[in-house]
């Protein structure tokens, strides 16, 4: 994904956020960037994500099975053209906590970066905000507890 979508994201999130109601986390079947993974068959259930604090933020790291990759892939081809769809039409979309949370501290000026890798993928959001780096790790750190959750509900499935 490109800034300028990011961009896009981060204000439909900030208004978003401006009348939200306690959503769920993570919200495979409503928010329209998680349905996306959810869309591509199994994919879920072959990625793992690990979310460790870094100076300035955290890092996560998420390894998909090779076999789901071309999934992956066009679950993020979907997702982006959401953004491209807020972008055009200014409507914001429905999305989970998760979501609206990432778009939020793209609104604040936190600096992500995307690494694609052989394995997966690699995302860093770090800030030089001593107070926004606290927010970032506890963000990762319910994001963590909240995809060890959804996996245990989908392995009971």
């Amino acid at each position: 994904m490109k800034k300028p979508m990011y961009l896009a994201i981060a204000l439909a999130v900030l208004l978003c956020v401006a009348i939200a109601q306690e959503k769920p986390w993570f919200d495979l079947k409503n928010c329209e960037f998680c349905k996306q993974l959810d869309a591509q068959p199994g994919l879920i259930k072959h990625m793992s994500t690990e979310y460790h604090n870094i100076d300035g933020g955290y890092l996560q790291i998420t390894q998909i099975d090779k076999e789901y990759q071309d999934a992956f892939k066009k679950a993020q081809t979907a997702m982006e053209k959401v953004v491209a769809d807020m972008q055009s039409t200014g409507k914001i979309p429905p999305m989970c906590q998760h979501c609206s949370t990432y778009g939020a501290f793209l609104m604040t000026g936190v600096h992500n970066q995307y690494i694609h890798s052989a394995f997966g993928e690699i995302v860093m959001m770090t800030s030089p905000d001593t107070a926004m780096v606290t927010k970032l790790q506890a963000f990762a750190a319910r994001t963590a507890q909240e995809t060890e959750k959804l996996m245990a509900e989908m392995k009971a499935k």
